[in-house]
């Protein structure tokens, strides 16, 4: 199975990297995360900006843009093979009630199930 991450704690967030790690055991797993954290910026996309796509690490990238331009490019760009699954988390803080409205990891899952 081919698994695309993502998350809103950005690149370097300590949960987004432990459940690559998890998940790459068994998995085909691609994360594409934002450069810097997008905490609570919902599902706001790039329209009228270029934005940077760096290759850190085998299947790792890193975006200068929204959860939501993660996953855009992750199942649109030519970056990776197609994906079965959208994975999105572990969030750095909580998604409570009407937080979900607001983040941007429930927002990366959300544009997954979109595309």
């Amino acid at each position: 199975m081919k698994i695309l991450l993502s998350n809103d704690d950005g690149i370097n967030a300590e949960g987004i990297n432990i459940l690559f790690n998890y998940l790459s055991e068994k998995f085909d797993v691609y994360m594409f995360a934002p450069e810097v954290e997008k905490s609570a910026c919902s599902n706001a996309i790039t329209i009228r900006n270029d934005f940077d796509v760096k290759k850190l690490a085998d299947n790792k990238y890193s975006v200068a843009g929204y959860p939501a331009d993660c996953v855009n490019i992750g199942i649109h760009g030519k970056f990776i093979p197609e994906v079965d699954v959208v994975v999105s988390g572990i969030n750095h803080g909580p998604n409570m009630g009407g937080d979900i409205y607001y983040s941007g990891t429930v927002a990366a899952a959300r544009t997954g199930y979109i595309c």
